[in-house]
């Protein structure tokens, strides 16, 4: 866990083909990786698109973040977000999650400051606090009308029954909330 957690300096990783296990938050605050590769030969994990996933590409466990793409696309067989996996990725602008995505953990897009806006599916059931935190340029979050453990309304994400306000876009173009 945390192996590598804060390392602003690392740019560059490789994943060998003997790692078989990579801890919770082991690339969390490491707002400068550039390029995550795997060995082809690993048979745990594989990169993808800018992102490292497990092999059965269930889970998202770290995005390059400064990579230049604007837009990343989840493959449908995510089920998980990995802690901070999008953390520090300033260039995405839109993030289309699979539509099998049930876990978004904590922290997931903190500091994603070009992120417009996100779609919610229908089988999340876990969103952490600070999963939001510092997208500065996140005007809208919608949610899928099926889902049963949260809801949208003006762009803004609530529980279900609307009993609690989890996060208020902070790009929201409205100048008051009532």
């Amino acid at each position: 866990s945390s192996a590598f957690c804060s390392c602003l300096k690392l740019e560059t990783v490789e994943i060998g083909k003997s790692v078989k296990h990579i801890g919770l938050s082991a690339f969390s605050s490491c707002d400068n990786i550039e390029s995550l590769t795997v060995d082809e030969n690993n048979k745990s994990y594989i990169s993808e698109d800018g992102a490292l996933l497990d092999m059965a590409k269930t889970k998202v466990i770290r995005y390059s973040s400064k990579s230049t793409r604007t837009e990343y696309n989840m493959p449908d067989s995510v089920t998980e977000i990995g802690e901070d996996a999008f953390s520090g990725s300033i260039y995405l602008e839109k993030i289309t999650l699979s539509d099998n995505l049930e876990k978004i953990s904590i922290g997931a897009f903190g500091d994603c400051s070009s992120l417009k806006s996100i779609a919610i599916p229908e089988k999340v059931t876990r969103i952490l606090c600070y999963d939001f935190l510092d997208c500065s340029s996140l005007e809208e979050i919608t949610v899928d009308k099926n889902n049963t453990t949260y809801s949208a309304v003006n762009g803004v994400l609530f529980n279900k029954n609307r009993t609690k306000l989890l996060k208020y876009p902070e790009a929201k173009s409205t100048k008051s909330y009532a």
